[in-house]
């Protein structure tokens, strides 16, 4: 009980320094309600997303899901043009110190259920809202810019635990369940949120997207879709989404200038893309066909064969993978130097890691 009673009082310290938080963030959104200028809205998401990881840690998961709704509610544009939008989101904050200024004796599902009270009575329209529950944020950044397009609020975790939480504490419209997660896979967490929810998860929409699709077998009772991880993932994703939501909403290329090429590489004309996964491979030739349809792209799962075939047809851009089994991107980048003719050639690794020697 003394040990409970101080983990309170260490909660209750956190709220007293999250106070200058918020404060913080209010003087974001004054600005932004003064001058419009989207700085102040991503400084605004920078300490939303410090929030939601502490408070976190210090197991308010209310509070965490809270922040995790909030950072889903301004990060769309679309809201921004809103006349409500401003007065919304001082409403959220006032939400926050209400329950800040009151722990323990506010209850975190109170401030919870306060989000969508505030949305309600400001007549804001939501989007829908997808969770991703992927590993790699590279194949999180492609399911994102399509699920987008459906008119979808998009949020992402990359491990299980982090997952089960938030679907315990919050609603989604559509689930995007990869089996590729850290913690435990997305077949386990599955089948862990059938006994701790069952009723919440029978009616959730859910997507799987898996390499083996007799993986399906291990998943109690799951009779949704599924996705294969292939080198037609975004077109079978596009079709599903198609299926069950009607076409997109937002038009990809509503924003492009005439000749402009939303990847920036317009003016190379011949690329050479390296990645040993057909499934990446086949990622990046429909996002280029979509983006940037007038570039030459080749395509090679083997960095050996893509070196031999750049001595002689020389590329005026190498976009690799770092971490290839055969020969990894560095690697091969010191091999194109030792040729004279390739070693100006801009190269562009692509990578989750955070590697300063990069």
């Amino acid at each position: 009980m003394d040990s409970d009673k101080s983990f309170v009082e260490l909660q209750a310290r956190y709220m007293e320094e999250l106070k200058e938080q918020i404060h913080d963030l209010e003087s974001l959104f004054l600005l932004w309600e003064k001058d419009q200028d989207k700085v102040h809205v991503d400084k605004a998401m920078g300490i939303l997303h410090s929030i939601k990881g502490t408070s976190g840690s210090y197991l308010l998961n209310e509070l965490s899901s809270f922040m995790h709704l909030f950072e889903d509610f301004i990060v769309d544009p679309r809201m921004h043009k809103d006349s409500k939008f401003s007065d919304t989101l001082f409403k959220l904050i006032d939400s926050v110190m209400d329950y800040i200024n009151n722990f323990p004796d506010v209850s975190g599902k109170e401030l919870l259920n306060s989000f969508d009270q505030t949305l309600t009575s400001n007549e804001m329209k939501q989007l829908k809202s997808c969770l991703i529950l992927e590993m790699s944020r590279s194949m999180v950044k492609v399911y994102t810019d399509v699920i987008k397009n459906y008119g979808f609020s998009v949020s992402s975790v990359n491990d299980a635990f982090t997952g089960l939480k938030r679907l315990s504490l919050e609603d989604f419209d559509l689930l995007i369940l990869s089996t590729n997660l850290n913690g435990f896979d997305g077949i386990s967490l599955y089948n862990a949120l059938l006994q701790i929810i069952p009723d919440k998860i029978k009616k959730q929409n859910i997507l799987l997207i898996t390499t083996d699709p007799k993986k399906v077998k291990r998943m109690q009772g799951y009779t949704g879709d599924l996705v294969l991880k292939s080198n037609t993932l975004v077109d079978d994703l596009e079709a599903w989404l198609d299926k069950n939501y009607g076409g997109p909403i937002v038009d990809i290329g509503t924003n492009k200038s005439e000749g402009e090429s939303d990847l920036g590489i317009a003016s190379y004309n011949n690329i050479f893309f390296i990645d040993d996964s057909e499934a990446i491979l086949g990622l990046a030739s429909h996002i280029f066909k979509k983006q940037s349809p007038d570039s030459k792209v080749k395509y090679f799962s083997d960095p050996s064969e893509a070196l031999e075939t750049m001595k002689s047809d020389i590329p005026d851009l190498i976009i690799c993978d770092y971490q290839m089994d055969k020969l990894n991107g560095g690697d091969l980048k010191k091999e194109v130097n030792k040729e004279k003719a390739l070693e100006n050639i801009p190269f562009l690794f692509l990578t989750g890691e955070k590697d300063e020697s990069l």
